[in-house]
């Protein structure tokens, strides 16, 4: 019924990787204090091995004698289905409205709260660490995207335990307040993410960018993850022991991902969540800083204007000039859409779309694990910043992170030696 499921009493002994529990009495020595937290604790004996939480964890769990020195782990317990989502008039449109009852992936710009009170910075931490945060991990960490202040004063629902999106005030004998934040119409949440971390997105992929099936995140085999606790809080919704889908609780610079459920696969893997289009319609395959780089952009992105400073040479003849025209006249300054050639060998500035090598491979996602896996490779920064646009999941083209003398290249995604190639890209 609950996210913790302290009031659970059920008869299920065995945890999600299908270890049967230990019975309770067993653990004495481990935790003294276990036994009057489990609410039928006078009913413990000899034999009472049923999944229980003593107050300390997520979820119902167990103890259990792995011999690769597991101690305990999760129980497969789903939430009951009571829980009715009461649809908001059509006007409500995520992510300006919350799509479940605790609304933690709601990421709108509502800044007050029921009562009309003003909310506060959340980087300004008015009143300390609230008492549902997690002490395990710092205070920015328990926000979507590990980071408060992108959050500015807005209503968000970060901790464990508060219903809904609450706020601090500045009433320092109320301190905090819940806002009224209406449910959306549609309550499907969308299968794409609106920040490039994507610690909002809570729709129901489960399946990462290479095609392996995501391990439940309770579950601590075959891959053993077992931070879920200490980064429970940044999770857009409640886990429960079906939880598979893709999800961005911690430091995933890329968007959603999942570890993976397949012994012959990568460990881990991003997921293809896409960025929601901004209009109907919207195709984009490039972006600079969130940005979408399109033939008729009118938004200037400085690092765009960089890259593309040889193109307005011929009629900005100096830099104070073109200021001055960003400046007076940017509604009518368009950039125009990247170009498939390169401006020297090296081609570091190249945001081309070309995805297929020189030898005719075709280029493996720069973010997936298959079937090169990456991992041993720390020769570009994983963060995307040796690339001169974002890095999203389904991004294969050529690229050159590594300053490689003969230009872009990428890995061979047919998984075939050799295990990266060069690209054919003309000089401008």
């Amino acid at each position: 019924m609950t996210q913790q499921g302290g009031e659970y009493i059920g008869r299920q002994n065995v945890t999600h990787s299908g270890f049967p529990c230990l019975p309770w009495k067993l653990a004495e020595d481990e935790d003294k204090d276990i036994g009057p937290s489990i609410p039928d604790s006078e009913e413990i004996d000899e034999t009472h091995n049923f999944c229980r939480n003593s107050g300390r964890a997520i979820a119902p769990w167990c103890w259990i004698g792995d011999e690769n020195g597991l101690k305990f782990e999760y129980c497969d317990i789903i939430f009951c289905d009571f829980r009715q989502f009461r649809p908001g008039t059509k006007e409500n449109v995520y992510p300006e409205c919350r799509l479940s009852q605790k609304g933690k992936e709601y990421v709108g710009t509502q800044n007050v709260t029921k009562t009309g009170k003003s909310c506060l910075f959340w980087d300004t931490q008015p009143y300390g660490t609230p008492w549902d945060f997690n002490f395990v991990e710092s205070y920015t960490h328990q926000f979507l995207n590990m980071d408060s202040s992108l959050h500015k004063n807005y209503c968000r629902n970060p901790g464990m335990y508060r219903k809904k999106p609450w706020c601090f005030v500045s009433d320092p004998w109320i301190q905090w307040e819940y806002c009224s934040i209406p449910f959306c119409h549609d309550p499907k949440p969308p299968e794409c993410k609106l920040t490039e971390k994507g610690g909002e997105y809570m729709g129901r992929k489960n399946v990462t960018i290479s095609g392996s099936p995501c391990q439940h995140w309770l579950a601590l085999l075959p891959r053993f993850f077992d931070r879920v606790f200490e980064f429970f809080s940044a999770f857009s919704d409640e886990v429960d022991g079906s939880h598979n889908f893709c999800r961005s609780p911690t430091y995933s610079f890329q968007g959603p991902w999942c570890s993976t459920s397949s012994v012959d696969g990568p460990t881990w893997e991003y997921c293809d969540v896409p960025f929601c289009p901004k209009s109907d319609g919207e195709q984009c395959s490039i972006r600079v800083s969130g940005e979408c780089i399109s033939e008729y952009r009118e938004r200037l992105i400085f690092w765009t204007i960089f890259i593309f400073v040889e193109s307005f040479s011929r009629r900005i003849t100096s830099w104070n000039m073109f200021q001055h025209c960003i400046a007076h006249h940017h509604d009518n300054i368009f950039l125009p859409a990247p170009k498939e050639c390169k401006v020297d060998k090296k081609g570091l500035t190249y945001m081309g779309t070309k995805n297929v090598t020189i030898s005719g491979y075709p280029c493996q996602p720069w973010s997936s694990r298959f079937p090169n896996n990456q991992n041993d490779v720390w020769f570009y920064d994983d963060m995307g910043s040796s690339f001169p646009d974002d890095l999203f999941p389904s991004h294969n083209f050529c690229r050159n992170p590594t300053e490689y003398p003969d230009g872009p290249w990428c890995w061979n995604g047919a998984g075939t030696n050799p295990r990266f190639d060069i690209c054919y890209i003309p000089i401008c």
